[in-house]
């Protein structure tokens, strides 16, 4: 097996990343939502095939045995790795320098942070704008567990799909704001703003003084928060569902609340008592969630009274 640093034309790169739809559209909570932009990803790397066949001017043609490739974005969560026995890259005429199809065939898989998918054959068409996946397919996702059939369709521009022969151990339904809400932690919709949330993170992550929002960015992943910190808002917003995942992730952390950080804050009385009482579960939630709240009034919904929770 061969491993390369190879440099991967950014043109055939971007069309390969709107793959990332096929999982995001098998995921029933972002069946609703565009698919990721093509600049979602930065670079391709952990390139590996045993055969790689193309031309300097025009771009690849063949990949084949052991092939695999990472593509890397500005958020962690972003990641997808792909990898397949065979990779056939298809140009709609001689003159044209990025792919009008590109088909994966053998041990097929595709994993990013929504899911895995995996099959015999993978059919990416951007002329028709239509992936099919065929033989053996399997798909596992947070909304969709332990599904199996024998051919999956997706228009990765209407984000329509049709299963066919399919049997699944469990789909919940919902999606995410269900089940945010049911635990008290932040839905898409609680973010009244999400273009003016991400501008003050970005003011306050800049600022030299303690904040609210500067405090939260360090407890959040690395990745993250560096994107938080430099990625413009028009690309954040596009990755408002991995944002949302992460800071829900601290408002489950006993570390959000920090004295140099809320000061000067109003914060509501309950949040107060479950702060000094050490709070745990569903309380602590509650209470990170209405810290936010106090600390992003504009922005940030406040959360339901606890003993609805």
């Amino acid at each position: 097996m061969t491993r390369s640093g190879l440099p991967i034309s950014r043109q055939w790169g971007a069309r390969c990343c709107l793959v990332s739809g096929i999982l995001a559209a098998c995921s029933l909570a972002a069946f609703a939502q565009a698919v990721l932009a093509p600049s979602k990803y930065e670079s391709v790397e952990d390139i590996a095939a045993d055969l790689f066949i193309g031309n300097s001017a025009t771009g690849p043609k063949k990949m084949s045995g052991n092939v695999h490739m990472k593509f890397v974005g500005a958020l962690e969560s972003d990641t997808m790795e792909v990898s397949a026995d065979t990779v056939n890259f298809e140009y709609a005429d001689k003159s044209s320098r990025t792919p009008s199809r590109i088909v994966l065939e053998g041990n097929v898989k595709l994993k990013n942070a929504q899911g895995n998918v995996a099959a015999d054959r993978g059919d990416i068409d951007f002329t028709s704008n239509e992936v099919v996946f065929s033989g053996d397919c399997t798909l596992d996702s947070e909304q969709m567990q332990g599904a199996k059939l024998t051919r999956l369709t997706l228009n990765i521009e209407t984000q329509d799909f049709v299963f066919e022969g399919m049997t699944a151990k469990k789909m919940v339904l919902g999606g995410q704001g269900t089940s945010a809400a049911s635990q008290g932690l932040l839905a898409e919709a609680d973010v009244r703003d999400w273009p003016g949330f991400l501008t003050k993170l970005k003011a306050d992550a800049a600022a030299p003084s303690p904040s609210p929002g500067k405090h939260m960015l360090s407890l959040l992943d690395e990745t993250v928060s560096a994107a938080l910190a430099n990625a413009a808002v028009d690309a954040l917003v596009k990755q408002k569902a991995a944002i949302l995942k992460q800071v829900n992730s601290v408002l489950s952390s006993p570390k959000l609340y920090n004295e140099a950080a809320w000061a000067g804050k109003t914060i509501e009385s309950k949040a107060k008592e479950l702060q000094k009482a050490g709070a745990k579960g569903a309380e602590l939630v509650w209470m990170n969630r209405s810290l936010l709240s106090t600390a992003y009034p504009d922005f940030i919904a406040p959360p339901a009274p606890l003993e609805a929770q």
